[in-house]
């Protein structure tokens, strides 16, 4: 964990002195909201203007720095890290409704993360895109089973309201659980 959190700290204190706008996501984020498990990358959120944004921060996060895709970074480092840009409404209430605490294995530092209802419909949506495997809907369940009688339903519903296929996704993982 400790190269993990290395990783994390580095990348946190890149973002934050460019001033942009982020959230931790995926693995982390689940211990966050209860649900530990194994993970060997940092995933985060960030909300930019232009990729030039990040340009500054990249010179701090890593030397080997390339693109996954149109819209996510991965830098090469003894543990990836991978930054995920703002792309569609769903990231936009990731990023309006994130949750401060304590990061998983340093209590001592705050930091931003997704939401617990932002967090189960990016990790749906990530399914439904790329379906890889079963992980993420695991994940969904893990999570659900930890936090069943703190999970806001409305704010559920209206996650899921912005794409037809992970309402689907969510009504079949509730009706096999």
């Amino acid at each position: 964990m400790s190269r993990l959190l290395g990783a994390l700290h580095g990348s946190l204190e890149a973002l934050e002195a460019e001033g942009i706008p982020h959230a931790i996501s995926g693995s982390l984020a689940a211990a966050h909201h209860g649900y530990v498990r194994a993970t060997e990358d940092v995933d985060i959120q960030v909300a930019i203007e232009s990729p030039t944004e990040l340009q500054a921060a990249a010179g701090r996060l890593a030397d080997g720095v390339h693109r996954i895709d149109a819209r996510t970074w991965s830098f090469a480092r003894e543990v990836t890290v991978e930054l995920y840009e703002v792309r569609d409404r769903l990231d936009e209430e990731a990023m309006a409704h994130r949750v401060e605490g304590p990061l998983p294995g340093d209590e001592e530092t705050t930091a931003s993360f997704v939401g617990l209802e932002e967090l189960m419909v990016l990790k749906l949506r990530e399914h439904v895109r790329h379906g890889h495997g079963l992980k993420h809907v695991a994940d969904v369940q893990q999570l659900l089973a930890r936090n069943h009688d703190r999970l806001d339903g409305e704010r559920l519903d209206e996650l899921l309201a912005l794409d037809p296929e992970w309402r689907e996704t969510w009504d079949e993982l509730v009706e096999t659980s």
